[in-house]
């Protein structure tokens, strides 16, 4: 998969409206680019859609939405690829930061030093899991 098979991708899931404005917001954000959020995206099963980096546009939004108002809160972010959302909201105040991602491939992105920030790799679909996830973190 390459770049323009991302950008069709997204613009057919966000709308033509919404995708001008990723587009925008990816080239405002040229200084950071991360070339390596695009490569090695392609599917691992057939079963599964690839690994696609959440564009900036969409980062923005979660930040101004969460922005301080969610201290000593938890964080999920199930499907979290090579960590771009977790690298965007780990300066907010969560009590815990949870990234699950169930692609083996992209664990070597995964390397948050921080303490607060666990990653899994499981599937999100695996209720046994999920229920394990939840009982651990419930009365924290």
């Amino acid at each position: 998969m390459n770049l323009l098979e991302i950008f069709k991708i997204g613009k057919k899931q966000y709308g033509i409206y919404y995708f001008v404005k990723i587009i925008f917001y990816e080239l405002i954000n040229l200084y950071r680019f991360r070339y390596y959020d695009y490569i090695n995206i392609s599917k691992f099963s057939s079963s599964l859609e690839p690994c696609v980096p959440t564009p900036y546009y969409i980062l923005k939004i979660i930040d101004d939405k969460i922005k301080y108002k969610f201290d000593n809160s938890i964080f999920i972010d199930f499907g979290c690829g090579k960590g771009r959302v977790i690298s965007c909201i780990k300066k907010n105040n969560f009590k815990k930061i949870i990234g699950v991602e169930i692609n083996k491939d992209l664990n070597k992105f995964l390397n948050f030093k921080e303490i607060n920030i666990s990653i899994y790799n499981n599937d999100c679909g695996d209720m046994n899991f999920i229920n394990k996830l939840r009982d651990q973190f419930l009365h924290e």
